[in-house]
């Protein structure tokens, strides 16, 4: 049986959306943490900023293409606010945490989350999982954990922030996933409407935390401004891809791209901030890129499996009409 046009499009929008989520979060996680090692300390400002532009530049979409209906949003508002409280959650924590541990001994803590997202969903969802996923997670999980292991150094503070992101973003991942492929909202609708709530929350947070130290800041005005657009710019981008990313592919698979991005910024961050990788880590290293290797090709082919029983019986349904209007 061919493969229907359907999940040719899928195979093409999972994979360019992997490819973009990925070279987003490696860029933002290296130019924050650059930012938070100097003068620049304003974590949330960053977040509130890229918040702010998902509002106006989706905004701006769905009014010119005329795509914007508020009716969706009435069988599903708690979702929405739900995703608006877990993104901005799961992204201030996230930057706070990079300001107190380094990027390796984040990554120790995210490179758990899909087994974090699996307990969910099988929690959440009644969701179940074939032996073969099961075992190559936890390979994926147990490279990624080797690969990071030698962090410099623990802050109970930093590791607090690291675990409360790590949760929220897993929550993010399945009420992502329930409002674009069960819902059917565009993920540009997703993106705009949740994060309004999300600037409300951010606006007197960072008032309480950063306002102050803002104005008092040794960095010039414009400098500040000119990071806090281009992030809010990249930030934008990076929701509307991670959104794009979930659609394509699910929940789970979001958190196991999350580990190979691992691979690609602990070993980009090493010329930028003198990371030392032992023969232990790259073993690591090895290991977590085979598993991912492996769980698309498993993936994959369950992907092609389904679709052959989708035409089948797409086919089966059509004969039967056939034969009875003959």
């Amino acid at each position: 049986t061919p493969l229907s046009p359907r999940f040719r499009m899928n195979v093409v929008g999972a994979v360019l959306s992997s490819i973009v989520w990925t070279s987003l979060n490696i860029t933002l996680s290296i130019m924050n943490k650059y930012l938070f090692m100097h003068d620049f300390k304003f974590p949330v400002l960053l977040i509130l900023g890229g918040t702010c532009s998902t509002v106006v530049g989706g905004l701006s979409y769905l009014l010119c293409s005329r795509s914007l209906e508020l009716g969706q949003v009435r069988g599903c508002w708690k979702l929405l606010l739900t995703l608006a409280v877990l993104t901005t959650l799961g992204s201030v924590t996230e930057n706070m945490s990079i300001t107190y541990v380094s990027i390796s001994f984040n990554q120790v803590i995210k490179s758990t989350s899909p087994v974090w997202t699996m307990i969910l969903c099988w929690l959440l969802e009644s969701k179940t999982y074939s032996k073969s996923s099961i075992l190559v997670v936890g390979f994926t999980v147990f490279g990624a954990l080797m690969m990071v292991y030698n962090n410099p150094g623990f802050e109970l503070i930093g590791f607090l922030l690291s675990a409360g992101s790590t949760l929220f973003q897993a929550l993010q991942g399945i009420v992502t996933a329930k409002l674009l492929q069960e819902h059917l909202l565009s993920a540009m609708f997703v993106a705009t409407v949740a994060a309004v709530p999300g600037v409300m929350l951010l606006l007197p947070t960072f008032y309480a935390l950063e306002y102050q130290d803002v104005l008092n800041s040794n960095m010039e005005t414009w400098l500040i401004a000119t990071i806090v657009l281009g992030s809010s710019f990249l930030g934008f981008l990076y929701n509307l891809s991670h959104l794009f990313l979930i659609y394509y592919t699910s929940a789970l698979y979001s958190t196991i791209i999350g580990n190979f991005k691992t691979v690609l910024l602990v070993s980009i961050s090493i010329p930028f901030f003198q990371t030392q990788l032992t023969p232990y880590n790259k073993v690591g290293m090895g290991i977590a890129l085979a598993s991912f290797f492996a769980y698309n090709i498993l993936s994959y082919r369950e992907r092609i499996s389904q679709d052959k029983k989708d035409n089948e019986k797409a086919l089966e349904k059509e004969e039967t009409m056939m034969t009875e209007i003959h």
